[in-house]
């Protein structure tokens, strides 16, 4: 089992389909650790294609902030 300190550090790389399987996993986490819905917006900005749209339905499972809403 992988520790979401393990799967953060791949939200910053460029590969789409790691980002995309960093973010499923620590958005179905008991604890999503540091992932909030400001990664997920700069995730859509990294993303292109039909990826871009998947990330959406990650948005409101995961802690706001302020810049985010």
């Amino acid at each position: 089992m992988l520790l979401p300190s393990e799967v953060a550090p791949l939200l910053v790389l460029g590969d789409s389909r790691v980002l995309l399987f960093a973010i499923t996993y620590l958005a179905g986490a008991h604890d999503p650790g540091p992932l909030t819905a400001d990664d997920i917006w700069a995730a859509i900005d990294r993303v292109r294609g039909d990826d871009r749209y998947y990330l959406f339905m990650y948005l409101s499972a995961l802690p706001s902030t302020p810049s985010s809403v």
